[in-house]
């Protein structure tokens, strides 16, 4: 673009990219090597095997309507492996690339035709590159940089800036080739459908600004809006073409457009009047975390009370009433104006796509990300308000300071360089709390932190609640306390998940003492006393999850009754029986467990767990050369399995097959150095193949680590004498 006019060069894109880049990775940074959470851990780590085929086009048919966005983690994943800190770093150069076209864009805006406003290039540029910084620091961002699953909301913000930029250029006449511009806003549009589908508003976006931002007859009017068909109608037709034909078994998306709106409002259970009475209320939700993150708490998945009526709650008819206004007051003012009404407008178009066609989720913490872009016009138009305050205008319209830099610049007096100074630090001390902000959630951004926030904010369950979100939270939450050995905690919260299931009723009253406990239990959800409003179905790996955390915290009754009702659910899930299995082995039931381990095997035959589990049971019943065909069989499997290693030394030494245990026992001894049943394993094979010494110190081992071992100071007090065993 033409320097003189706009002082738009490549190189100022390119060295604000370099600070936003940087910036966001020095605050991002603390959390770059957390677990992956949520979509990510099950879309990307998840579908680990997916990726590792090193097949673009079944990674691409995980979720065929975003093909780019999937194309860029194949890319990542073929550079880095599954690393998560190298998909952040990604994303954080991704931010950074949305923040430079975020203030490229913000400079084509301040330097359009007839707009009153900043002369001076620098401090357009000035005003521009505050707005690309505030929007890569600003908290929400952790949704994108370190929730590695939203990097296409980022993308799509990358591609819709830039897309809105170039158009606005060639507008405006500061592109000189216009059908070269207009191509190129054809191409960054479907590059951006291809990205994330809620780039489709871009259409409305550039009529509005049309409408808004340039004065124009009827007929040329009319002329703009075919102009925009031909740039946006045959990306469309071609990208609707394309994912139709990318869709396979790994799908996680229904096919086809309509077929997925009807399939995601079936599962909400809502219709589309109370999806749009909620969503009036969640848009000032959604605005209270752009303006005031530091109260509003950035949160990435809550549950919504549903409105099913202007007065049911009562907030959702002022919500509708202050919608309406903000919308009225805009278009009233269009004229005088025309930036912040675009920018308002902008704010509400841009969540149409997700807000109102994805309803089985109410509120998502990312959403407002590109939406975010009005409400900094907004603040952009604010700023060069108050920087034209600092100014005092001649009178001459010779020497007008609007014509004369050089000379406006003697205008400004004292009090003025005092007051402006004060506007420019306050932006710089937004910018510092917002950056500030966001480094401290990253710090703090691991699964467990993520999904106790997300519990301890659920709101009270009640028949209006949002179940599918609530239910979200709790199976996460358990599953996380799983990980992390909190085991009464993660029996706690899975019961509650496991509850929100109408056909979970009779094992939840069974589990809480009768059938006539879940009318005596006042806080066990209301939907398990009668079927819950979109048939929420509590999935096998649930109650596989609630069983393991009943049997380690010693619960083994409830744990058996719970296993038994997933695979009455899911007969053909492995990890059900074998952790049945399990349970049945520790309750002394040993025969029966070993059929378990049988089922789950061949159901799944590289099952290492359910191998391992199988050799421990036969070395119980005496089957000694099966238990070490099985541990074996493990090992094939999972060569570092220590627990196998352990377990199929014990079966040599039993066997009489001493050296080979010992060196069983050897591949392990180090790394599981403080285990006083291993040292005094050791010490009697190595006593039976007449190494005293050697088995002496491993005796003496055992018992330093536990003075009371008993089977270790037997096998002191007897090793100069005869044989051991």
């Amino acid at each position: 673009m033409d320097s003189d006019k706009g002082l738009i060069r490549p190189r100022h894109v390119i060295e604000f990219f370099l600070l936003y880049f940087a910036v966001a990775f020095a605050i991002h940074h603390p959390g770059f090597d957390s677990a992956m959470i949520y979509d990510s851990a099950a879309w990307i780590d998840g579908k680990a095997s997916v990726f590792a085929k090193k097949d673009p086009i079944e990674v691409l048919r995980i979720v065929p309507a975003r093909p780019l966005f999937m194309l860029s983690l194949y890319a990542n994943y073929a550079l880095t492996g599954m690393a998560p800190y190298f998909f952040r770093v990604c994303n954080a150069a991704i931010l950074g690339a949305a923040g430079a076209a975020l203030m490229l864009l913000t400079l084509v805006l301040l330097s359009l035709p007839g707009r009153t406003g900043p002369q001076e290039g620098g401090q357009r540029l000035a005003v521009a590159g505050f707005l690309g910084l505030l929007f890569t620091v600003h908290p929400l961002q952790s949704f994108v940089v370190l929730y590695i699953w939203q990097r296409e909301a980022i993308l799509a913000c990358f591609f819709y800036f830039s897309a809105l930029a170039a158009y606005l250029g060639v507008r405006s006449g500061r592109l000189a080739r216009a059908a070269l511009g207009l191509a190129l806003v054809g191409a960054l549009f479907f590059a951006g459908m291809l990205t994330k589908e809620n780039v489709i508003t871009l259409p409305l976006t550039l009529i509005l600004a049309e409408l808004i931002l340039f004065r124009q007859n009827r007929k040329e009017l009319v002329g703009r809006l075919f102009s925009i068909a031909a740039i946006t109608v045959p990306p469309l037709v071609v990208y609707l073409l394309l994912t139709w034909s990318l869709h396979g078994v790994e799908s996680q998306h229904p096919e086809g457009v309509v077929k997925r709106l009807l399939t995601y409002y079936s599962n909400s259970g809502l219709t589309f009047f109370q999806v749009v009475l909620t969503e009036s209320r969640v848009v000032f939700s959604y605005l209270f975390s752009i303006i005031a993150p530091f109260w509003a708490r950035p949160q990435l998945v809550k549950a919504e009370i549903v409105s099913t009526s202007l007065w049911n709650p009562p907030i959702t008819i002022a919500a509708c009433a202050g919608v309406t206004i903000l919308i009225w007051l805009a278009i009233k003012y269009r004229k005088a104006r025309p930036v912040e009404t675009f920018g308002v407008l902008f704010y509400f178009v841009a969540l149409l796509p997700e807000s109102l066609l994805i309803p089985q989720f109410l509120f998502f913490g990312y959403r407002p990300i590109l939406s975010m872009t009005g409400i900094l016009m907004v603040l952009g138009q604010a700023m060069v308000s108050l920087l034209e305050r600092g100014y005092t205008r001649k009178e001459t319209p010779e020497d007008t300071i609007w014509c004369n830099p050089a000379r406006r610049v003697a205008q400004i007096s004292p009090r003025h360089r005092a007051y402006r100074f004060s506007v420019v630090s306050a932006c710089l001390l937004l910018v510092v709390s917002f950056g500030l902000q966001t480094f401290v959630q990253a710090t703090k951004w691991n699964p467990l932190d993520f999904w106790r926030d997300a519990y301890h904010s659920l709101p009270a369950l009640s028949e209006r609640m949002e179940p599918k979100p609530y239910w979200d939270v709790l199976v996460n939450f358990g599953a996380v306390l799983l990980r992390e050995d909190k085991y009464l905690e993660a029996v706690e919260v899975l019961k509650k998940a496991a509850a929100l299931s109408p056909e979970m009723g009779t094992v939840m009253a069974t589990l809480q003492g009768g059938p006539e406990a879940i009318e005596r239990s006042p806080n066990l959800p209301t939907s398990s006393r009668q079927p819950a409003r979109n048939g929420l179905k509590a999935p096998a790996n649930l109650l596989v999850n609630l069983g393991l955390a009943l049997k380690r915290s010693g619960n083994l009754p409830e744990a058996i009754i719970v296993y038994r009702k997933a695979l009455e659910m899911d007969p053909n899930s492995a990890m059900a029986h074998n952790n049945l299995g399990k349970v049945l082995q520790e309750s002394g039931n040993t025969l029966t467990a070993l059929e378990e381990y049988r089922i789950a095997l061949a159901i799944r035959p590289d099952f290492p767990e359910a191998l391992y589990n199988l050799g421990n049971s036969l070395r119980q019943v005496g089957d000694l050369g099966q238990s070490a065909a099985s541990l074996r069989r493990a090992l094939e499997l999972r060569p570092n399995y220590a627990q196998a290693i352990e377990s199929l030394g014990y079966t040599l030494l039993m066997s009489g097959q001493f050296a080979d245990a010992v060196a069983s026992f050897k591949r392990i001894i180090d790394a599981d150095s403080r285990n006083p049943n291993l040292h005094n394993a050791m010490g009697v094979a190595l006593a039976e193949q007449g190494q005293t010494e050697q088995a002496r110190a491993h005796f003496k081992a055992a018992l330093d680590i536990d003075p009371r071992h008993t089977e270790a100071e037997h096998n002191l007090r007897t090793l100069p004498g005869a044989p051991l065993r």
